[in-house]
């Protein structure tokens, strides 16, 4: 490149622990660059994955700008609009697809004979990717681009807002109201901050911030957020008090709160059961401290309801857990209602057993509840460390009536 890079991956926040890889990556190019290595030892490729808006184009631009190397950028809708495959088109959609398949393949295998050059891929939705495209040998790498955590939404405000140090600005208050956002919102929302001072003549102020992302993430009234975190708190107590790992994140945002569970790599009875009691647990959370669940449990194909469901569904038809029949079925295929009535009854009878033991399980913990409850809106955002914390310091003491603490927050959020 004549000109200087725009952006490196110096420029890049927000994004944890997905730059380390490709600095690695920097340093086997310079490695082969100067004759230490031979091409084909080198890390030379890499694939992004993540929900849109996470940053995924602008990294591969930041590796770039880094390695002082151009960028050729293309998509699926580029091959699409200059007519490649076009004679494929109609009703043969799957040998369509299959050609487009092909044809990837054949680019990829070229690109890795050609010393010097690095191949990114990126995609929005990696679990509809044809396997043979991402098999390994194909991505040296596989990064996912998660959500910025709000560590990351205060890194990426003050990038962007040039924020130095000594500033009287509370970017975290912000990035509080921004968790579960994209690092693309929280770029918007410094524009229309900046964008607001210069309309007011004046430096840059915490209400022009506030009035920013008030149009993006208006605040929940006391009431909802209460509610919010006492269901996020259910989910949250559940999983403690159970086998399964402790969950890796979790956190409120205007839009409600999410609790990322860790990943099981099998699963047994034993821990179907426990997954199936926290699926139910923030609807159960919110009936014993409020007196009844709102609909937020049944909201939509991803909701708790919904979860819990294909989870008893794939318990009995898939898994043969429970007195199942030793057969397998399609859980994801198969219409409740259609299925034999002693089927329903079993599969209604998982849920109502579970709902009916997290019930037990929350009122017993109540106090630790109520505290997990009060540390969510009091910091938004609980990493795997401060709920391991948490469980140091509640649990042994929910034995003991009367014993727990007044809710303070763990550490300082400002």
């Amino acid at each position: 490149q004549r000109e200087g890079p725009s952006v490196t991956l110096n420029d890049v926040q927000g994004l944890g622990g997905a730059v380390r890889p490709l600095k690695q990556m920097l340093a086997d190019l310079k490695d082969w660059r100067e004759g230490r290595a031979a091409w084909s030892e080198v890390t030379r490729s890499g694939l992004f994955h993540g929900p849109p808006g996470t940053g995924k184009t602008m990294l591969a631009h930041a590796f770039a700008g880094s390695a002082g190397i151009p960028i050729v950028a293309t998509s699926y809708s580029d091959c699409q609009r200059h007519g490649h495959q076009g004679d494929m088109l109609g009703g043969q959609n799957d040998g369509y697809l299959r050609g487009v398949t092909n044809g990837l393949l054949e680019q990829i295998n070229r690109a890795a004979d050609v010393e010097g050059l690095i191949l990114i891929g990126a995609t929005n939705h990696l679990d509809i990717v044809d396997p043979a495209v991402i098999r390994s040998g194909r991505f040296d790498v596989k990064l996912e681009i998660p959500l910025p955590n709000r560590a990351g939404l205060v890194a990426i405000l003050a990038a962007k807002l040039k924020v130095e140090d000594g500033s009287d600005l509370n970017l975290g208050s912000i990035a509080d109201r921004l968790l579960g956002e994209t690092g693309a919102t929280a770029e918007a929302i410094a524009r229309d901050a900046l964008g607001r001072a210069r309309t007011d003549r004046t430096r840059l102020l915490q209400r022009h911030l506030e009035a920013a992302v008030d149009q993006v993430a208006p605040p929940l009234e006391p009431a909802l957020m209460h509610r919010v975190a006492i269901h996020e708190a259910g989910h949250l107590l559940a999983a403690l008090l159970s086998p399964m790992p402790t969950p890796v994140r979790a956190w409120m945002t205007a839009r409600g709160g999410h609790v990322e569970p860790a990943p099981l790599p099998t699963i047994t009875p034993k821990l179907a059961e426990a997954k199936l009691r926290m699926c139910l647990a923030g609807r159960v959370a919110e009936t014993l401290v409020l007196g009844e669940a709102a609909n937020g449990a049944g909201l939509g194909a991803a909701s708790d309801l919904a979860q819990a469901t294909r989870l008893a569904l794939e318990m009995d038809l898939n898994w043969s857990f429970g007195g199942a029949d030793l057969i397998w079925r399609d859980a994801s295929q198969v219409d409740f209602d259609r299925l034999p009535i002693r089927t329903q009854r079993r599969i209604q009878a998982t849920l109502q057993d579970a709902e009916l033991a997290v019930s037990s399980l929350l009122k017993e913990h109540l106090n630790g509840l109520k505290r997990i409850a009060a540390e969510l809106i009091c910091r938004r955002e609980l990493t795997r460390s401060d709920l391991d914390e948490l469980s140091k310091d509640l649990l042994p003491s929910q034995r003991s009536v009367g014993t727990t603490r007044q809710p303070e927050c763990l550490h300082n959020t400002s």
